[in-house]
């Protein structure tokens, strides 16, 4: 991200916290930053747009980190999807995005409501499908439901633990004794009954968000930068990372040549399952696969 821009926003983001949303200016954006108007509109159109794209940058920061914890773990370890949900949380808490979310909501302005809706609508549909990785393909019908279940009881934990103690929650801990209630909640599930929340409440997860290359792009540069981290750490000979190391440096590129990468990966494929590193490397082919489906177009 471009220097100028950063400090835009992390001053924009302070101000927005100190004095509010509603009550923070462009005026005293420049002030606090130092800038000419003509600074802040050559990135920003708006104070809107600049609200945005703080909170951008903490899903795109929440979702690299994710992926890095599944990377090469299975999709039903509880343990992931525990650390997962706790990164967003713990940025929400740490970033101080509670007030600008709720500072939205009594805003008049409906495309800030409706940017914060359709963020808040990929994080449940994010979990639905997380919990159907845990715990099977017959909690679909029901996944809606459960995720309303999930984070409904861990907020009103937290309201709870505050109101009856000075000390810091244990958020980790709600996250963890609230799957073991879930876990119950659907060992016990009446066969005859309906779900509350129909599971097409919400399109399944990712369908109805447009899929943007540039993210596709980032994912799969991110996958083999772990992956060759990993490799190193475990001293992996040189001629075992030559493909990835080219896939890497390809995507580098201005124009990434798509041929080259279709090539490598159909390379990598054929022996994919015969490496101590297939779980990962079947991520980076899936990856590649979307990228070049994406890409194409």
């Amino acid at each position: 991200m471009n220097q100028r821009k950063k400090q835009i926003i992390d001053v924009a983001h302070r101000l927005f916290i100190e004095k509010g949303f509603s009550a923070t200016s462009i005026k005293d954006i420049l002030n606090e930053a130092n800038i000419a108007k003509g600074t802040f509109y050559n990135h920003f159109a708006s104070k809107n747009d600049c609200l945005i794209a703080i909170l951008e940058m903490v899903r795109e920061e929440a979702q690299t980190i994710r992926e890095e914890i599944s990377f090469g773990k299975a999709k039903n370890d509880p343990d992931v999807f525990v650390q997962q949900v706790l990164v967003r949380m713990e940025m929400n808490r740490q970033q101080n995005l509670i007030p600008l979310f709720e500072s939205v909501y009594s805003s008049k302005d409906p495309d800030l409501k409706n940017f914060i809706k359709k963020q808040h609508k990929a994080e449940l549909q994010w979990a639905a499908s997380r919990i159907v990785d845990l715990f099977g393909d017959h909690t679909k019908e029901y996944a809606i439901d459960y995720t309303t279940i999930f984070f409904g009881m861990i907020h009103y934990m937290t309201h709870v633990w505050m109101l009856g103690s000075t000390k810091k929650y244990e958020l980790r801990e709600m996250i963890y004794y609230t799957l073991k209630q879930l876990r119950g909640i659907i060992s016990n599930q009446n066969k005859e009954s309906k779900p509350f929340f129909p599971a097409d409440w919400f399109p399944p997860y990712n369908k109805d968000i447009q899929v943007d290359p540039i993210d596709i792009k980032k994912q799969f540069v991110t996958q083999l930068e772990i992956l060759l981290k990993r490799m190193d750490d475990m001293a992996v000979k040189q001629g075992r990372k030559e493909r990835f190391e080219f896939l890497h440096s390809e995507l580098q590129t201005d124009s990434p040549r798509d041929f080259l990468i279709e090539s490598v990966l159909h390379s990598i494929k054929r022996k994919a399952d015969s490496s101590f590193f297939k779980n990962e490397i079947q991520e980076i082919i899936q990856l590649g696969q979307q990228y070049l489906q994406h890409h194409d177009h």
